[in-house]
């Protein structure tokens, strides 16, 4: 008998209810005679954890039932036969596609996922077809040619298949087939009760499982899914399959849905996004503080896209979390440094890879002095890439070396035989790298990286962290061997001779299998924020959702015709058209929000790499989900918004005034830094300040200018916090302000020693500037000092404002200093009003500390070029530059409050400038 239980996606603690049924009627406290079945191990575990705390409630002690899912359930009837991944199986295929020439005119990875994704296609939706019946079906489609390419696709599986069976090999699909095969031929006694838990969406092979299944149970509990919307026509046609596996009594439920509420928001960036969805979580628990955590679910349609931002958003935010799937190898560091090195072969050594490599926490095949050397000798003999331009290079430098010292002025002085010993040092690397550039089989390639990783002695590096750190790492090394053990053995498959392939492949190989497998979880299973696959929620029902990346990229994704089967035969074959696909996206989609018991956020980026995408077009009206039309700033992506900002803003053509734009703000207070943007061109002060238009900003691997300019503020911050109020040692202080602020950042261990290298290089020129300061008698005695004054000009007063990065004072004066990380102004840009900050702040502090200004020094901390300090104005020329800064402060002021934006006549630099393609200066420019 199967009782058919159908209810909307909306009906809540279903489950709960059925095992509290189970529980009152079951007359013993031995529930093995039961077993439950659902979609996912993620529903299974929480099912599990459910069924033991109402149990319990009835009985001190108790057998539980058999909870399986259904690939669990088939592991555990298969018995014969090596089950292998999938990066086994790609590697398989790949192989017997290029054993078969021409049939594939290229062999390339993504045909051969293609490839690989029919197999598995054909096995879980048409089953019981023989690749004769198949090849029976494929003689009759029309077109030859076609007809030709399906005939040898056919072929190929078919010698797939006998070479698993030679091999005692059996992939996932191959699992479940002959798991049905054992049951019908197990004698076992039959279940008093089978409970099928969330089912609505099955293969024809899942089908075929629960229906012997069905067979082998006294009496089934079918938890189904019906209503009156589109939606259900999967989970009926489910439902239709399950009557007629045998007599059945269908009980229709209430179908009443208690549906959630519902906001959704959108971010500049996928990182942005996560970021957003932790600060709700804040606040939510602040407010909610009932709430459990374990019932704050956070999920994804793509979640390799996010697993990467969230753990470390998450634990930046304090948020305890459980990350399911875990983390994978392609997120571990030592796995990204070891194909990262790979990757700088395969390329030829380019400069920035290959210097990142050689310092990378998890080698060192350099020193730190080493280092330095190699990167001040590359940028001065203009190395670029390649062996041998890095050899020549090198020997370039030792020649002009002959007879005097390096005259590298940011470390020691080395000889002619230091810099040859460096140049030993890199060819001895150059040496054992050259085999890998080289054609190998997949055996050869995974035994000559394993004999690479014993000779940079990771397993040592790693050895040397601690913790946590430490056991993640170990977990993710062995795991990566036992990667390329499976992709040696996937290889060996076979008879045939080892076919060689090239480095860029390998990688490619080595990725996918990185991308795949898992090697570590993140928190335990029932404690903290959910952060789970989109398909792993089937069956739960969280009471906070946050449903994010919500774009139409990833929900419902692209799903083009296939390539391989004409549309007529994957009918004819039962397999899944792409109409199908989004169907079933969509479902998943309106499931998930209606499983939610009290709120639901929903949220998607508005840029990917870099590119405007657009949001799901799932997010309809149905939910009232009230999508987000107005956001903080706009967005320039490149020439395809031009007519977009165009259209926004008639009048950018000439000169800009007030009356166009009433809801600019006369009222708000003026920065000096704002004064400076608007000196150097009025226009893009407009478009950023004023229309709020950013540019996006690049994407790079490496720490941006904007970045590094942060980082150094903080730490001078913190080290003359510290040196004025404590006068502690100027060393030991620096040491301290370093590793305070870079112990406290989410960025690459890597960039987080390249930095901390630069700033020791420049420390010993700060300590000498900074003494000459104290020979003057000066001293540190503010630092981020803010300040503001109010003047009158055109009859209209005016608010300044300004934050002084470090002040010095003594008994007759003080200095103002100023930080910078890039270019530094010039005495020229004082005369002509491009920088104002550090005569206006003089102006400033004179006007509260009453005492005259001494000098405006501007300390320049380049990461590439060193320290070097900028002398603006003196004591002597403290007046006239401060008066003529005045000038230009109460021009460029008048000017903004009156909204006008004059086109700048003679403009420089426009090349570089993001708003080019709608400035009028720019247009005809070559």
């Amino acid at each position: 008998m199967i009782e058919i239980r159908a209810s909307s996606f909306g009906r809540k603690n279903r489950t709960r209810k059925l095992f509290k049924e189970l529980i009152q009627t079951w007359k013993t406290s031995n529930f093995s005679d039961i077993l439950y079945i659902t979609p996912t191990s993620k529903k299974l575990r929480f099912s599990l954890r459910e069924f033991e705390k109402l149990a319990l409630q009835r009985f001190p002690a108790i057998i539980p039932p058999h909870f399986f899912t259904l690939n669990t359930l088939a592991s555990s009837y298969h018995l014969a036969g090596t089950p292998i991944t999938d990066i086994a199986k790609h590697i398989i295929i790949e192989k017997l596609m290029r054993k078969t020439p021409g049939t594939f005119r290229a062999v390339s990875t993504g045909l051969v996922n293609q490839v690989s994704k029919l197999i598995k296609e054909i096995k879980t939706y048409s089953p019981v077809r023989s690749p004769a019946q198949l090849k029976l079906d494929a003689k009759t489609i029309r077109n030859s040619s076609v007809r030709e390419k399906v005939l040898k696709l056919l072929n190929l599986y078919s010698r797939y298949s006998r070479l698993l069976k030679r091999m005692s090999l059996v992939d996932p699909e191959d699992v479940m087939k002959d798991s049905i095969a054992a049951l019908r031929k197990s004698k076992g006694q039959r279940r008093n009760l089978l409970v099928l838990d969330g089912f609505y969406d099955v293969t024809s092979l899942q089908e075929m499982l629960i229906g012997e299944l069905i067979r082998r149970a006294r009496k089934t509990v079918a938890l189904t899914f019906d209503g009156e919307d589109e939606i259900y026509r999967i989970p009926k046609a489910f439902e239709e399959k399950l009557k007629g596996m045998g007599e059945h009594k269908f009980i229709k439920e209430p179908l009443e849905e208690d549906l959630p509420q519902i906001e959704s928001s959108a971010y500049k960036t996928r990182e942005e996004e996560v970021e957003g969805i932790a600060k709700k979580i804040k606040d939510v628990k602040c407010a909610h503080p009932k709430i459990p955590l374990n019932k704050i679910f956070v999920t994804f349609p793509a979640i390799e896209n996010y697993s990467f931002f969230a753990p470390r958003i998450f634990e930046k935010y304090g948020i305890q979390f459980s990350l399911s799937p875990g983390y994978t190898l392609q997120s571990a560091p030592p796995i990204n440094a070891i194909i990262g090195l790979l990757e700088t072969i395969q390329r030829k050594y380019p400069r920035d890879k290959f210097l990142g490599s050689l310092r990378s926490p998890y080698f060192r095949l350099v020193s730190e002095e080493e280092f330095a050397y190699l990167c001040h000798i590359s940028l001065e003999e203009g190395i670029v890439k390649g062996e041998m331009n890095w050899k020549d290079g090198l020997e370039r430098y030792i020649d002009s070396l002959v007879g005097k010292r390096s005259s590298y002025k940011e470390g020691p002085r080395v000889s002619r035989r230091d810099i040859e010993l460096i140049a030993l040092k890199i060819q001895k690397i150059f040496s054992k790298f050259r085999r890998l550039r080289e054609k190998h089989s997949l055996v050869e390639f995974a035994k000559l990286l394993t004999q690479l990783i014993d000779w940079i002695e990771i397993k040592e590096r790693i050895k040397e962290e601690e913790g946590e750190l430490r056991e993640r790492d170990e977990k993710a090394l062995q795991s990566f061997f036992s990667t390329l053990d499976e992709i040696s053995a996937a290889q060996r498959a076979g008879p045939q001779k080892l076919e060689k392939t090239s480095l860029q492949e390998f990688i490619k190989i080595l990725k996918m299998s990185a991308a795949s497998t898992e090697y570590i979880r993140k928190g335990k299973e029932f404690e903290g924020v959910q952060i789970l696959g989109y398909l792993e929620t089937r069956g739960l029902e969280p009471d906070l959702l946050f449903f994010g990346g919500l774009t139409d990229e990833d929900l419902p994704g692209a799903h083009y015709q296939d390539i391989l089967l004409p549309d007529s035969i994957r009918q004819a074959w039962c397999l899944p058209t792409p109409e199908d696909i989004v169907e079933r996206q969509r479902l998943h989609y309106h499931r998930l929000i209606k499983s939610a018991k009290k709120r639901v956020f929903l949220s998607y980026p508005l840029t990917v790499d870099d590119a405007l995408v657009a949001p799901t077009p799932f997010m309809d009206e149905r939910f009232k989900v009230k999508k987000p039309t107005v956001f903080r700033r706009n967005v320039i992506y490149g020439e395809q918004d031009r007519e977009r900002l165009k259209k926004l803003t008639p009048p950018l053509r000439g000169s800009i005034s007030f009356a166009h734009f009433p809801s600019y703000e006369k009222t708000i207070p003026i920065y000096v830094t704002d004064l400076e943007k608007f000196a150097r061109c009025p226009f893009q002060y407009y478009v950023e300040r004023v229309l709020g238009i950013e540019p996006a900003g690049e994407p790079t691997e490496y720490v941006s200018g904007v970045d590094y300019g942060r980082i150094v503020h903080d730490i001078m911050r913190l080290l003359y916090e510290r040196v004025k109020t404590s006068h502690a040692d100027f060393h030991e202080s620096f040491e301290y302000a370093v590793a305070g602020v870079l112990g406290s950042l989410r960025i690459d261990k890597f960039w987080q020693d390249v930095i901390r290298d630069r700033l020791s290089l420049i420390r010993d020129d700060l300590i000498a500037s900074d003494e000459e300061l104290k020979r003057g008698g000066f001293h540190p005695a503010y630092t981020e000092l803010s300040q503001r004054i109010s003047f009158k000009t055109d009859g209209e007063r005016i608010m300044l404002k300004g934050r002084l990065d470090r002040v010095d004072i003594s008994k007759r004066g003080f200095i103002v200093i100023d930080y910078k990380t890039g270019k530094a102004p010039t005495k020229g840009d004082l005369q002509r009003g491009l920088h104002l900050q550090i005569p206006i702040y003089a102006w400033m502090l004179k006007k509260h500390l009453k005492i005259p200004p001494s000098a405006g020094l501007i300390y320049n901390l380049d990461i590439e070029k060193g320290f070097k300090k900028v002398t603006l104005f003196t004591e002597e020329s403290a007046g006239e530059v401060i008066s003529t800064s005045i000038r230009f402060l109460k021009q460029y002021s008048s000017m903004l409050r009156e909204g006008r934006f004059p086109k700048k006549e003679k403009p420089q630099n426009c090349r570089n400038c993001p708003y080019k393609f709608v400035c009028e200066n720019f247009e005809g420019q070559e």
